[in-house]
């Protein structure tokens, strides 16, 4: 019965393959075959055949569409999420290649683009395939499911003929893995291009030992920025500017796909190596905000159960994507969220001017806090401090120094004595503070070392427990060492 069955079934198919051949004989199989063969080719266009809401990376008269690769990072980021990821094969030959000064072109009949998003990505080289493993610490193994491997990789191919949909790998050509092969993302970052490599893994409870190929390109989210120098054409589209500093990379623009950019000219020279296609555009937490709206609230003395309150208007968050940051005085950053925000509220909650996000904190040290406040399209409508206790066992000793012209190398110094706790701060003319640093408890000395200071007033704030004396307050001349590391938050 299943024989004959079978038999049948072939007959069918070769009746339905002879009809098919037949068809494509009188529609034109040649232009079938020509299609196929140019399906990794990139494509130009004119600027009269632009798509709608499809951005262009414009060469001369030609346009290219940024390439919607496969991958995790689905979208416009409107925070930077180390978790997203994009990957490429045989289609990477479908990403165009922006060089410096060239443009983005966008076109579209319902409305005018007045900014958008920026995500770059950091090549992390090539792997079998796999994603989103995570680290299992009892068995020593990177852990995952069959969802989480790529389509139409090596490795997809070969796991679905196994027992099971999950999966942990043991060891590489026969040497264990550890936590530090992979990425955030849960990606290989340690295997070579089209490397074959021998991987011993569990499907389920069953052993199993296979050699797969790294041939997956994978790209994990590095960086976010946003766009706003467009300019208006006579030609249908507008023309969208890179910053002239911007990094060579690998980004995705307006969540619609990714392009290659090269920080130089289109004149033949030889292709980056991987350093420069990773060199950090941004060096500090509060550049890597730039994509945000930036606030700031300023704690004179230590605070107790200080909450810092960002209220936004809800009708101005799109798709429930909101990411508000609050930024220490000494770099460290908290999330704000409207879960709950203090022993008062629990829960979203909202008040006459919106929804309101908070964070609490038991001890919020001295100086300026920064708020930052993603995707800038979101409206924010108060940023402010409620509900602080100032720490009142602590005693606050102020010294004033004046700098009637610009100066360099100077030391701000507190001696103190006593055992207790101390913090304090320099503040600036211009606001800035800078956190005094303890070098010795056995020497009693806080201090700041200062490389150049512009003219103005300059006060030193410091904080100290009762059975703690201050004995004295100084700026001195001449001690900043050469290679001090000047700590500061710029407004």
């Amino acid at each position: 019965m299943f024989k004959t069955y079978a038999v049948k079934k072939v007959n069918q198919l070769v009746f339905l393959g002879m009809v098919i051949a037949a068809s494509l004989q009188l529609t034109g199989c040649d232009s079938l075959l020509e299609e196929k063969k140019n399906k990794y080719e990139l494509q130009a266009v004119k600027n009269t055949e632009l798509a709608e809401d499809t951005f262009y990376v414009k060469s001369g008269t030609d346009f290219y569409a940024v390439y919607n690769a496969g991958g995790t990072a689905g979208g416009s980021a409107y925070k930077l999420d180390l978790s997203r990821i994009v990957w490429l094969m045989q289609d990477e030959s479908l990403v165009p290649t922006l060089y410096k000064g060239e443009v983005i072109a966008y076109a579209s009949s319902e409305k005018e683009l007045t900014g958008t998003s920026l995500e770059r990505f950091k090549d992390t080289g090539y792997s079998i395939g796999t994603y989103n493993m995570t680290w299992d610490t009892s068995s020593e193994r990177f852990d995952f499911e069959l969802k989480d491997v790529v389509s139409g990789s090596d490795a997809k191919l070969t796991f679905k003929e196994d027992k099971s949909e999950i999966f942990g790998i043991e060891k590489i050509n026969t040497t264990s893995v550890s936590k530090d092969m992979v990425n955030e993302a849960g990606v290989f970052t340690c295997l070579e291009k089209d490397g074959n490599y021998q991987i011993d893994y569990y499907s389920g409870t069953y052993f199993e030992s296979d050699v797969f190929t790294a041939n997956v390109h994978m790209l994990q989210a590095y960086e976010l920025y946003s766009l706003s120098d467009i300019a208006s054409t006579k030609n249908g589209y507008v023309e969208i500017n890179l910053p002239d500093d911007l990094k060579t990379g690998w980004y995705k623009i307006g969540g619609k796909g990714i392009f290659k950019y090269i920080a130089h000219e289109r004149d033949g020279s030889a292709e980056p190596e991987l350093d420069e296609w990773n060199e950090p555009y941004f060096t500090s937490v509060s550049e890597s905000y730039a994509y945000a709206q930036k606030y700031s609230v300023q704690f004179d003395m230590t605070t107790l159960d200080a909450t810092i309150n960002v209220t936004v208007d809800p009708s101005t968050i799109e798709d429930n994507e909101i990411e508000v940051i609050a930024e220490a005085p000494d770099g460290t950053t908290y999330e704000l969220t409207n879960e709950k925000v203090s022993n008062t509220y629990k829960g979203s909650y909202t008040t006459e001017l919106g929804m309101v996000y908070s964070a609490t904190f038991d001890t919020a040290i001295p100086g300026k806090w920064f708020v930052y406040v993603s995707p800038k399209t979101v409206s924010v409508t108060d940023v402010s401090v409620k509900s602080a206790q100032f720490d009142e066992e602590k005693t606050e000793v102020d010294e004033v120094f004046v700098l009637s012209e610009d100066s360099r190398n100077k030391t701000f110094k507190v001696i103190y004595s006593g055992e207790g706790d101390i913090n304090g701060v320099v503040v600036a003319p211009d606001g800035q503070t800078y956190n005094l640093k303890n070098t010795d408890s056995n020497q009693k000395l806080y201090y700041y070392n200062m490389s150049y200071l512009k003219a103005g007033t300059y006060t030193v704030k410091v904080y100290h427990n009762t059975d703690t004396e201050i004995e004295g307050i100084s700026m001195d001349d001449g001690e900043t060492e050469a290679n001090e590391d000047i700590i500061t938050v710029t407004g």
